[in-house]
């Protein structure tokens, strides 16, 4: 992929810590969700909204997806979830149903849950291979304080959404709970998630905390002591993934500072993220980042023990 050809939907590849080397699928515009987390890393929810639209022809994406593939790099999965809710977009089952078309690398779709109460969002996830769900409470209370959704959202009808994908839907499950130290991560509230992520049947039930710079600075992390307890008493399929998972894999997709751009415009990333995501040495990726820094085009936050690069123009 040459400088000229620079790519608006597509992004990475990225290391996961959940989908190992991943490239990304943004299908939505920056910050167009149905909830404003407390703890996203991107930031405030600028385009608070649940109503479904073609943001983007599915054809772009596909053309981005080809030229992609022609440069003979391999990811491990190919992920929709970007800068917003990605079922918001009409025409997400199409672009799906296309991606499968043209390679054989499994698809994930993350979502935020809120529009699986809708069958044709359902029915719009049905091709994907695995689907990455999640649900931060059950109460009304700890959803509001915790996620902070659209007004016409209720969390019991979330929970509907999910049980009535879990029945229609073939793939696997992984379902995310992220938990905020004081908010959802009382006796109460962890009893009622227990409850609810057992009756979903999940292939996966996959623990986080906050790991990055959050909107809030009140969102805290719980600490691993607290992850660990909480894994024993949710039981298998329970895991535990907070912290960051590197890969080895050499890729190289184009120029090096386009694709740090591109990735820390959607996500706070370490210097250590972007090298094994890229397959750089570390010394490539810090001159690389610094160049950036001088140049005015990302800015450098520090969150705990680690420093996250995030893109100015986002």
């Amino acid at each position: 992929m040459t400088k000229s050809s620079k790519r608006h939907y597509l992004f990475g590849p990225v290391v996961s810590r959940r989908l190992k080397l991943s490239l990304g699928i943004d299908p939505v515009p920056f910050k167009t969700c149905s909830l404003d987390c407390v703890y996203c890393e991107l930031g405030k929810t600028t385009d608070k909204v649940v109503k479904r639209q073609s943001f983007v022809p599915p054809r772009e994406i596909i053309g981005e997806m080809i030229q992609f593939l022609r440069t003979g790099n391999r990811p491990d999965y190919i992920t929709i979830s970007g800068s917003g809710e990605p079922t918001l977009h009409l025409d997400l089952e199409e672009i799906i149903q296309e991606v499968k078309k043209i390679t054989s690398i499994p698809l994930a779709v993350i979502t935020n849950s809120t529009l699986l109460s809708d069958p044709r969002v359902r029915g719009a996830l049905k091709s994907a291979d695995i689907v990455l769900p999640s649900l931060d409470a059950v109460s009304p209370e700890a959803f509001a304080r915790v996620n902070r959704p659209h007004s016409s959202l209720r969390v019991d009808q979330i929970i509907s959404g999910l049980q009535q994908f879990r029945e229609e839907f073939s793939g696997e499950i992984w379902l995310e709970i992220l938990l905020i130290r004081g908010i959802n991560d009382t006796p109460e509230e962890v009893e009622l998630l227990r409850e609810v992520a057992l009756s979903l049947h999940p292939d996966r039930i996959q623990l986080n905390t906050v790991a990055r710079p959050g909107t809030e600075s009140s969102a805290l992390p719980l600490v691993d002591e607290h992850l660990q307890e909480l894994k024993e008493f949710f039981g298998p399929p329970a895991e535990v993934i907070a912290g960051s998972r590197h890969s080895s894999a050499k890729v190289q997709s184009g120029p090096v500072e386009e694709r740090i751009l591109e990735t820390a415009s959607r996500r706070p990333v370490t210097a250590e993220e972007i090298a094994a995501g890229m397959g750089l040495e570390m010394k490539e990726a810090e001159k690389a980042l610094n160049r950036l820094l001088e140049e005015g085009k990302i800015n450098l936050k520090q969150h705990g023990e680690k420093g996250y690069w995030i893109a100015k123009n986002k």
